[in-house]
């Protein structure tokens, strides 16, 4: 924060709000000799996804309505920002071929997608609750 006002302010108005499902802590910083600023290069979020771009954003969206596939998921997240990739998970082949009722949409910036939770998160959409949030970090799978 730039005034000692703007810091009072955040403290007040942020500590202990939600935040992709947790409470954020917010408070004063001690005053230091020599304050070091951190870029968001050095200390990535676990949130984030991993692509060519460091600003976007991985998203998880669950209870999809059968019937929608990538294009208009990614139609209806671009309200929201530039939509990077958006995809649709589907199981079997030909006729056999079902969505599984999720999918994935990256998001070009963090803005974009804390804009999207927000909006989409719990909200009905063709029928169906929808389930939007960061995406966890892919890692070896287990059964």
């Amino acid at each position: 924060m730039s005034t000692v006002q703007e810091a009072e302010n955040a403290v007040k108005n942020y500590h202990l709000r939600a935040l992709f499902g947790r409470l954020v802590t917010v408070s004063k910083a001690a005053a230091t000799a020599t304050p070091r600023v951190a870029r968001a290069e050095e200390t990535p979020s676990p949130h984030r996804s991993v692509s060519s771009s460091s600003s976007s954003v991985k998203l998880f969206v669950a209870n999809l309505p059968w019937e929608v596939d990538g294009s208009e998921l990614k139609q209806l997240f671009s309200e929201y920002g530039e939509v990077v990739h958006a995809k649709v998970l589907y199981s079997g082949r030909g006729a056999r071929r079902r969505s599984r009722g999720f999918g994935f949409v990256t998001m070009a910036t963090h803005e974009g997608s804390e804009d999207a939770i927000w909006d989409l998160n719990k909200q009905v959409w063709r029928g169906r609750k929808l389930r939007v949030r960061v995406a966890r970090e892919e890692g070896p799978r287990t059964r």
